[in-house]
């Protein structure tokens, strides 16, 4: 179907399109108040990481809005864009911002992970030339607007491979920042690591045909519910709003006693002199 067909086709809201459409709605909001906070390590793609998943939930309520099973084709192939870019981004981000720096590749390099977000789009826009996408999509009824069944292709098993990859790489670094970290530190990177476990879980039920949300995969909602806890550690927590994780380490070098507060004089750090002159084993989260 022709590009310039994509708005004039025939669409019917329905239920899974409504969810999809307030994913997005909710995800670019969220997105945009990452982007008014004060500047901290991986930012750009936290906010990436979360446009990405945007996109992905956009597309697929049109895919699931559109009667047409040509259209509904065209639709999942212009969401590898978001697809590809959302847990791309996320691994990004959660190296940058577990280290405290936003330089994550060598000079040559870091144009990498941007980039490849576009070879499986194209490799889907083109999928009617070789098929390495898609082998067939047939729909799996008669009736107007009908899910459509995909017979996968070689490039769609290399990007799931690329895909959990990067996956792995965040949970790599996760993993370091929290042995990295302590107090209320190390708490913030435990919460990371569960909200990290929705995207895991909705994609690999979708993966093995465990488990879908009205015929479409549930990895998108799971990216909303882990923004949606980011937001609130965001708030609540001052996860982004506090000295970088990777600084504690320089901290607990210093002989002197060296406190961190918030302004309602919250102890966010404490080195171990601090709490060695205090005689506690932990002062972070106490009041001054």
């Amino acid at each position: 179907m022709p590009t310039a067909q994509l708005f004039g086709a025939v669409y019917a809201l329905n239920p899974p399109a409504l969810l999809l459409l307030a994913a997005a709605a909710i995800t670019v909001a969220m997105a945009w108040h990452g982007r008014k906070l004060r500047r901290f390590p991986g930012r750009q793609r936290f906010i990436a990481m979360q446009l990405g998943a945007a996109a992905w939930a956009l597309t697929g309520a049109l895919e699931n809005m559109a009667q047409d099973p040509a259209l509904k084709v065209l639709w999942a192939e212009i969401a590898w864009g978001g697809i590809v870019t959302a847990p791309t981004a996320w691994a990004m981000f959660v190296w940058s911002y577990g280290r405290g720096e936003e330089k994550l590749l060598p000079g040559r390099w870091v144009w990498l992970p941007w980039v490849m977000p576009g070879l499986p789009l194209g490799v889907a826009l083109t999928n009617d030339l070789h098929g390495l996408m898609y082998r067939a999509t047939t729909p799996i009824g008669d009736l107007p607007g009908a899910a459509i069944n995909y017979h996968h292709g070689a490039w769609y098993f290399l990007t799931v491979v690329y895909l959990y990859g990067f996956m792995l790489f965040s949970v790599f670094a996760i993993i370091e920042a929290i042995h990295r970290s302590h107090g209320l530190y190390r708490r913030h990177y435990l919460g990371m690591a569960f909200a990290m476990m929705l995207p895991w879980a909705a994609n690999l039920a979708y993966v093995t045909g465990t488990f879908t949300l009205f015929d479409f995969d549930p990895t998108p909602f799971s990216f909303l519910a882990m923004g949606g806890i980011f937001h609130w550690m965001i708030h609540r927590r001052h996860l982004f709003e506090v000295v970088p994780i990777a600084r504690s380490a320089m901290l607990d070098s210093l002989p002197d006693p060296v406190l961190v507060l918030d302004v309602h004089l919250m102890v966010l750090e404490a080195n171990r002199a601090a709490c060695d002159l205090a005689g506690v084993a932990a002062l972070a989260g106490r009041r001054f």
